[in-house]
């Protein structure tokens, strides 16, 4: 990318996070069909995800269907990148980038209502955990999960049932899987990765959602 491009755009200033490994400069690169904003990391930072994230109004009806599960009046506060981090710092992960980048786009918990079946058995999803604000967050979760210590600690939690029964996805592989409370050590798998479960999501929404 040209770097006089983006020396003209930049709309806020670096953000420099004292003692984490990231450090980012946001752009607008003019000359896509609908504004992209860029998260460059800058070259001194350990960590190298380039993330390329669309504004907020790019995933709604017509945008990118991956996230036709999301409901357009979620507007949750979201968390800032180095937020993230010291969530990853705390509980020894990182966030794969699609999960990376949702977060920093959507701090949402209620979605659309979702049902879908595997191996003959209907499942449903109704809320995504979020970082920040919500019932139950992702923190609060994983540190109760590590309290009672009926979960694996490579597992991280992901989205919810109705009835409260929890989707976590593996840390090592990105395997998602349902973890229902009454049968607890027969984890059903659902994907094997999150950009599949995302869409799985977007594929099996209720009608009338």
């Amino acid at each position: 990318m040209d770097s006089d491009v983006v020396k003209h755009h930049v709309h806020t200033p670096p953000v420099n996070i004292q003692g984490a490994v990231r450090s980012y400069t946001y752009a607008v690169v003019p000359f896509f069909r609908n504004p992209i904003q860029i998260i460059l990391s800058a070259g001194a930072a350990k960590d190298n995800r380039l993330m390329y994230i669309q504004h907020d109004h790019e995933f709604s009806a017509g945008g990118n269907k991956m996230y036709d599960f999301l409901k357009k009046e979620n507007s949750g506060i979201k968390p800032e990148p180095h937020e993230i981090k010291v969530i990853e710092d705390s509980y020894g992960f990182e966030f794969p980038q699609i999960l990376f980048d949702f977060y920093l786009l959507h701090n949402v918990g209620t979605i659309k209502l979702c049902t879908f079946e595997i191996d003959g058995f209907e499942h449903q999803v109704r809320n995504m955990v979020p970082l920040k604000e919500g019932a139950l967050t992702f923190e609060e979760i994983v540190t109760n999960d590590r309290k009672d210590g009926f979960i694996d600690t490579n597992m991280l939690p992901l989205a919810m049932n109705e009835g409260g029964d929890m989707y976590y996805w593996d840390k090592n592989n990105e395997n998602v899987y349902l973890y229902y409370w009454d049968d607890i050590e027969n984890p059903i798998f659902i994907s094997e990765n999150i950009k599949s479960f995302f869409e799985l999501l977007s594929q099996s929404i209720d009608e009338g959602q």
